[in-house]
């Protein structure tokens, strides 16, 4: 069981033109407590988190889209509470297990205002991998695995939202000695999705389906 209180300043020189002095340091308290575990002989081993982060004197730039500049923008505190979880397990020697899962309960300023690229509400990640050990397909692994992002505010100040997306990655690994090959490809079903945005006008998209081959030796 663990519990971690801190608080962080980040200093803050850039000029209000509203009154022509500096905005005030960002403020950040931060309270976080959770649980960790070891099961099984290393079989299941996680980390469950639940976290309560308090920002004052924070500070957007806010971009127009007819002009095309930004400005800066106080927008005072925001509270960005939820909890989050990480497991690793292996049921069986051949197999490899890892989830990631939390919630973001609420993420927002005195305003109501979403902070941009927060997904709220439940996201996830799970990869799994299968190890054969016999067979004409000894050494060979598969696996697969995707990632959810939840829907997010668009902009700093809230005007429209990103919705969420989930993207599929598998591989395929050959092990021999001290030598292995892995190809991974990444966004498998090529979905088009929004992943950030500036403003309405520039929206930008996720990595199309891609791939990776690498080679490793170890000495």
């Amino acid at each position: 069981v663990f519990y971690n209180w801190s608080q962080t300043f980040t200093p803050e020189n850039r000029i209000d033109v509203t009154t022509g002095q500096s905005f005030p340091n960002q403020l950040s308290t931060i309270n976080e407590g959770g649980i960790k575990v070891d099961m099984f002989s290393n079989r299941l081993t996680g980390t469950f988190t639940v976290f309560d982060i308090l920002q004052d004197n924070v500070v957007v730039n806010v971009h127009n889209p007819v002009t095309g500049l930004q400005t800066l923008q106080a927008i005072g505190n925001r509270i960005i509470r939820g909890w989050e979880a990480d497991f690793d397990s292996q049921p069986i020697d051949n197999v490899t297990l890892k989830l990631g899962v939390g919630s973001i309960d609420k993420a927002a300023t005195q305003a109501g205002l979403h902070p941009r690229w927060v997904g709220i509400g439940i996201n996830y990640k799970a990869f799994g991998k299968y190890t054969f050990s016999s067979g004409p397909l000894k050494n060979f692994a598969i696996g697969g695995g995707v990632v959810f992002t939840n829907d997010a505010a668009g902009d700093n100040t809230d005007t429209f939202t990103l919705p969420g997306y989930a993207v599929y990655d598998g591989l395929l690994q050959y092990r021999h000695k001290d030598w292995s090959v892995q190809l991974n490809v990444y966004n498998l079903s090529d979905k088009v999705y929004a992943i950030t945005a500036v403003d309405r006008t520039r929206i930008y998209s996720g990595e199309p389906r891609n791939y990776r081959l690498t080679w490793r030796y170890h000495f």
